[in-house]
Parts: structure tokens; C-alpha cells; sequence
């Protein structure tokens, strides 16, 4: 990415490269680009490594990868939602009340999901269930379509990794 279109990487690039690689399931190659990053590591990028680990039910990873991304942002309520999940898959039960209790105590609410994309200088955010765009109708008649191939090709059995 240097040498080719003279970029320097930066924390997202990298928290891509993590969540990739997590997605692919090389979760210990996920680990080990984590710990050989030139930048220090953010929270995007712990949050990624931490989203690997629910994904394949990596609870004593998810763990340690929990404690650094709180000591990068100690209030972020999607790493206290998300390890909740992983307890509870991990039929840990007594893990994931515990951090719900954590949450409450802390006066934490989740936050709804966030996505943004850049087109023509523009950054566009969206919320889940937001339809305060100009355009949310033809937006979510795109995403009906989209879904509707997916479907199609039978993506959608392992619909929890993606959504």
C-alpha cells in the first residue's frame, strides 16, 4: 500500500485488516498482525479482533482482548454488549449477566449500530431503523433487493457472523 500508491496505512486500514482476517477465521494471525502493528493499537482495531472472537467462539481470547480495548476506551458499550454475546454463546451465563450489571451500574445503554460511507466528498451515516435520510426509501428498497439475492444464494445460513 506504500510502495504501490504511496499511502500510509492508518488505524482503520489496519482494523480492516483484522476484521478480514477474523472473518476468514485465521484468528491467530489476526492476533499476531495486531501485536506486530507499527501504530498503537485503538480501540477500532481491538474491537475488530473482539468481533473475531465472537464469531468463532474464541471466549479466552475474547477475554484478554476485551481488558486492552477497555483500557483504550474504558466506556464503549458495543465491547460490553458484544463480550455479553459472547458469554452467552459460550453458555456462560453468569459472565454475561455480570457485565450487563457492569453496564447498568455505569449508567451504559447500547448504542444503536453505525454505519457511514464517503461518495463524492460526502460522508453518509446511518443508524439501524434510520429512515431520516432523503433518500431512505430508495435505500431500503436497494438493501430489500440486495437481501433478496442474497437469500437467493443461501448466504444467510450462518446469518448471525454477518449481521
Amino acid at each position: 500500500m506504500s510502495t504501490v500508491y504511496n499511502l500510509r496505512p492508518q488505524t482503520e486500514h489496519y482494523g480492516c485488516m483484522v476484521d478480514l482476517l477474523g472473518r476468514a477465521g485465521l484468528i491467530n494471525e489476526a492476533e499476531e498482525f495486531v501485536n506486530n502493528m507499527p501504530i498503537e493499537t485503538d480501540a477500532f482495531v481491538w474491537g475488530a479482533l473482539l468481533g473475531a472472537c465472537r464469531i468463532h467462539g474464541k471466549v479466552e481470547l475474547a477475554e484478554t482482548v476485551m481488558m486492552k480495548l477497555l483500557k483504550v476506551e474504558p466506556e464503549r458499550d458495543g465491547a460490553y454488549v458484544l463480550m455479553s454475546n459472547i458469554y452467552s454463546s459460550a453458555n456462560k451465563w453468569r459472565n454475561a449477566v455480570q457485565l450487563r450489571r457492569a453496564m447498568k451500574e455505569k449508567n451504559m445503554t447500547k448504542t444503536p449500530g453505525c454505519s457511514s460511507i464517503e461518495l463524492e466528498g460526502v460522508v453518509h451515516e446511518f443508524r439501524k431503523g434510520d429512515k431520516s435520510h432523503k433518500r431512505s426509501k430508495h435505500i431500503y428498497k436497494l438493501l430489500d433487493e440486495i437481501m433478496s439475492h442474497v437469500k437467493d444464494y443461501g448466504v444467510l445460513a450462518h446469518r448471525s457472523t454477518f449481521f
